[in-house]
């Protein structure tokens, strides 16, 4: 009989990244661990992971950080981990470039379609989630902390985006008092999904000096990813919504 190894091999790694200290969970939950080792990998969702920016659209750049790099460096990390938790993956680039068509052709018409084919890739499994990966910026350096958005259309959006936001509260960084919030039109691949639950993880501010330097550390980096992939097994596995999601919106 064949077996799959993946749940093993995922506990095991989890375990081998608390030996080094790569993340601060002081203690794995049972929703997480339960629900590796219970789900197969025909039962997995798909997770659809979004590195924001690419090619010319480089996205916001503060204190020596191009924020699309830096997007696609977690998501690559993210992806890593969501496989070896058993999660089928799909990521809506891979490498330095904008997704759009071949026809835009002015820098207008590349960022439309670009973004319209993010979100015709992030809805095209309707069983699956959305996560796009990004970094922000603010006019004042003192503003620090990761900040989660979400689809308003989307039933569970809400509580998919609470979910993370409570993980970095909790995980990595204890003095963030952010809220989740719902996009706005400015968010279009958000604004527009109606399909799927769908969050931005804007995972700091990278016009904040301190937060700029963890961002481009590969430990931090892991960090983040971490509490990433755990909030999704809790989002599957929980079986109850986050305190506070009924005074959300």
């Amino acid at each position: 009989m064949k077996h799959d190894l993946r749940p093993h091999l995922a506990v095991i790694f989890v375990l081998t990244l608390l030996a080094w200290g790569l993340i601060g969970l002081r203690q794995l939950d049972d929703t997480l661990m339960t629900g590796v080792m219970r789900t197969t990998a025909a039962n997995r969702p798909v997770v659809v992971l979004d590195p924001g920016h690419g090619g010319e659209d480089g996205g916001a750049q503060a204190n020596g950080v191009n924020e699309k790099e830096i997007n696609l460096i977690l998501a690559r990390k993210e992806r890593l981990l969501c496989q070896l938790f058993g999660f089928q993956v799909v990521m809506t680039r891979d490498d330095d470039r904008s997704i759009h068509d071949q026809q835009a052709k002015t820098i207008r018409e590349q960022k439309t379609s670009d973004l319209h084919n993010r979100l015709a890739i992030m809805t095209s499994d309707p069983g699956s989630i959305a996560v796009s990966i990004h970094l922000n910026k603010f006019p004042e350096s003192y503003v620090h902390g990761a900040q989660v958005f979400y689809a308003p259309g989307s039933p569970r959006s809400d509580i998919l985006a609470e979910t993370i936001q409570q993980g970095f509260c909790q995980y990595l960084q204890p003095d963030n008092t952010r809220q989740i919030k719902p996009a706005d039109q400015s968010l279009f691949i958000l604004d527009q999904n109606t399909v799927t639950p769908a969050v931005m993880v804007e995972c700091g501010f990278i016009s904040n000096p301190e937060e700029a330097a963890l961002l481009q550390q590969s430990h931090y980096q892991d960090q983040v990813a971490m509490v990433i992939c755990h909030s999704l097994m809790k989002f599957y596995h929980g079986g109850e919504e986050p305190v506070g999601t009924e005074n959300q919106g």
